[in-house]
C-alpha cells in the first residue's frame, strides 16, 4: 500500500507545539500566584530609653558659720516633679535662731512642718549629713538629704560653681563656666529674712554617682528604713566635730576617747574651734595672721576638688587632676601615707596668702590639717607645722 502524502508543513505545524508549551507555562505561573507564601517572623530588640532623672538641690550659705546647708532630692523625673513644690516650701520654711543658725529642733513642728508623706529617719547625724527625710514608702527609694558643708562665704560664687558642677557631673552633664551661673542658679527667698536666699538648681540628666562629696569632702550615705517619728535631733552638736575635745600629747587628761593626739608648738595660740573644726590654732604677727585647723569629715577624701577649692581661696585658678597630682607629695602622718600640698597665692597682689595642707585618710573619716594665711608668716611657720604633723598619733 502506498504511503499517504505528507505534503509541505504549514506555519501552524511549526509554531503550534511552542505556543502550547508557552500557554502551559503561563497557566502554571498563574496557579503559583494563588499559592500562599510562608510568613517569616523576626524578633527585633526594642530600644528602651532609660528613664531620665531630675535633681533638685539648694544651698543656704550661713556666713556666721562659714558653711552652707545643702538640700538635695534626686530620682526619676516624674517622682521628683511630683515633689518639686513641697521641696521648695520645705526649704523656704526653714527657721533660724537669732544668731542666724538653723533651728533643727523645730523640724516636724508647726514652725517647720514636714510635707505629707515625708518622714524623718531616726538616725544620728554623720560627719556631714544632718538628717535624711524619706518620701513615701521605703520601696519608693526617694529621699531628701540635708547636709552642712564648708562654704567660702568670702567667695560665694566659687563655692557655688564647684557644687553646681559636682551636681552636673552626677547627672552626666558637662561642667559650666562661672559666667553661666545666673542662668543655672535660681534665688529662692526664705521665710526667715535673717538668712538667704537659697540658691536653687534644677537639673535633668542620667543620675549616676560614686560617693561624690560636697566641695570635695565625702558625705556619708544616709541610713535606710522608715519611722513615723519626727523627734528633734540631739542638742545642736556642731557638725563635723566629735564630743571629745582635742588633747595635746603632754596633757594629763584621759586620751582613751580621743581620736588623735598631737604636740602644739609654744608659739601657737588657741584659735577659733567649733563647727567643723576639731581643733584650731593661730599665729599673729602685727597685721599678719595664719590659722592652723584640723577638720574631720567623711572617709575617702578626694584630692582634686579639695586642692582646687583651696587654690580658689587664695586667688589661684583650679587645675587639672594631672596638675594637682604634680603639686602633691606623700608624707607620713600618724603612720598613714597622706597627701601634702603647698599652694602659694599670687605674689603680685596685696595680702598674698599661702596654704599648706595634709589630707589624711582614715577608714572612718578623712582629716584635713591645714596651715593658711599671710604668705610670709606661713613660710616662717612651715617648719613648726611639719613637726606638728609628725607629732600626730591616732588612737
Amino acid at each position: 500500500m502506498p504511503l499517504p502524502s505528507i505534503g509541505r508543513p504549514t506555519v501552524g505545524h511549526f509554531f503550534m507545539p511552542r505556543i502550547i508549551s508557552l500557554v502551559a507555562l503561563l497557566l502554571l505561573a498563574v496557579a503559583g500566584c494563588d499559592r500562599a507564601e510562608p510568613v517569616t517572623e523576626y524578633t527585633v530588640a526594642r530600644q528602651v530609653t532609660p528613664e531620665r532623672s531630675r535633681m533638685l538641690a539648694a544651698m543656704i550659705p550661713i556666713k556666721q558659720a562659714e558653711r552652707a546647708l545643702f538640700f538635695k532630692l534626686v530620682g526619676p523625673m516624674d517622682a521628683v516633679s511630683a515633689q518639686a513644690e513641697s521641696f521648695e516650701k520645705f526649704i523656704q520654711s526653714a527657721p533660724f535662731d537669732a544668731s542666724g543658725m538653723p533651728d533643727f529642733n523645730a523640724l516636724g513642728t508647726p514652725q517647720w512642718p514636714l510635707p505629707t508623706d515625708w518622714t524623718r529617719l531616726p538616725a544620728p547625724a554623720t560627719a556631714l549629713r544632718l538628717f535624711t527625710i524619706q518620701i513615701g514608702k521605703p520601696s519608693d527609694n526617694l529621699e531628701v538629704a540635708v547636709s552642712a558643708v564648708g562654704f567660702d562665704v568670702e567667695r560665694p560664687e566659687f563655692s557655688t560653681l564647684l557644687n553646681v558642677n559636682r551636681w552636673r557631673g552626677q547627672m552626666q552633664l558637662p561642667p559650666m563656666a562661672r559666667i553661666d551661673l545666673e542662668q543655672e542658679v535660681r534665688k529662692l527667698p526664705l521665710s526667715d529674712a535673717k538668712v538667704g536666699p537659697a540658691l536653687m538648681v534644677d537639673l535633668l540628666g542620667d543620675f549616676k554617682v560614686k560617693s561624690m562629696p560636697p566641695m570635695g569632702a565625702m558625705a556619708n550615705a544616709g541610713p535606710q528604713g522608715a519611722s513615723s517619728t519626727t523627734s528633734a535631733p540631739p542638742e545642736r552638736q556642731p557638725v563635723g566635730t566629735t564630743e571629745a575635745r582635742p588633747v595635746e600629747s603632754g596633757s594629763a587628761a584621759s586620751k582613751a576617747d580621743q581620736p588623735l593626739t598631737f604636740d602644739v608648738p609654744a608659739e601657737w595660740q588657741p584659735g577659733k574651734a567649733g563647727g567643723f573644726r576639731f581643733a584650731a590654732f593661730q599665729v599673729v604677727d602685727g597685721a599678719q595672721k595664719v590659722e592652723i585647723t584640723l577638720i574631720p569629715l567623711g572617709p575617702d577624701g578626694e584630692l582634686l576638688s579639695n586642692v582646687n577649692r583651696w587654690q580658689g581661696e587664695i586667688g589661684l585658678k583650679p587645675g587639672s587632676l594631672e596638675e594637682v597630682q604634680k603639686q602633691t607629695k606623700q608624707i607620713d602622718v600618724g603612720g598613714i601615707p597622706s597627701d601634702y600640698v603647698e599652694l602659694i597665692g599670687p605674689t603680685d597682689k596685696p595680702n598674698a596668702e599661702t596654704t599648706i595642707a595634709a589630707i589624711v585618710r582614715r577608714p572612718d573619716r578623712t582629716w584635713y590639717i591645714k596651715l593658711r594665711g599671710a604668705s610670709d608668716l606661713v613660710q616662717r611657720e612651715k617648719g613648726r607645722f611639719d613637726k606638728f604633723l609628725q607629732s600626730v598619733k591616732f588612737q
